[in-house]
């Protein structure tokens, strides 16, 4: 009976975020350079609100490679196999989540082939044009249109 009269009981419930179900990730196409054939991808996937405990993984039809523990994939591609899918997979210790889509249509307008964008060459050429334009007309403004005006008085 010593044991009776008033208890007072604190209860603390600690939440693991990593216990969240991880969301569907997002993948971003970071740069895609295209040279003599064949071009450079640089995907990232990510993750809003995974926790700290994220994983990711990446697989793709052109070979069925798993790139394991990576955000950012790196894969160069010839443009006839581009279309093809790559997969992210974000895991964490409650589920996990995947993204499919291609590189080519990830990184529409950023590609920085050399069809589609201008080279260093041809940039010097043209800066070397213009500056040969402003020079000619420089001279015709300095020594002909003064010629023909004294010529008329």
């Amino acid at each position: 009976m010593e044991d009776m009269g008033a208890y007072r009981a604190q209860i603390t419930i600690a939440t693991d975020p990593s216990n969240k179900p991880v969301p569907e990730p997002t993948v971003l196409c970071d740069s895609v350079t295209c040279v003599s054939e064949t071009c450079n991808y640089n995907l990232r996937c990510t993750v809003r609100d995974g926790g700290e405990h994220v994983t990711y993984s990446w697989t793709h039809t052109a070979g069925g490679a798993v790139v394991p523990n990576e955000s950012i994939l790196h894969i160069s591609l010839s443009p006839r196999d581009a279309h093809l899918a790559v997969t992210c997979t974000a895991q964490n210790p409650a589920s996990n989540s995947s993204t499919t889509a291609s590189a080519k249509d990830l990184c529409a307008g950023n590609s920085l082939s050399p069809a589609s964008s201008l080279s260093y060459c041809h940039i010097k050429g043209i800066v070397l044009l213009l500056v040969l334009g402003a020079l000619s007309a420089g001279i015709i403004a300095v020594h002909v249109l003064p010629g023909r005006e004294r010529r008329r008085a």
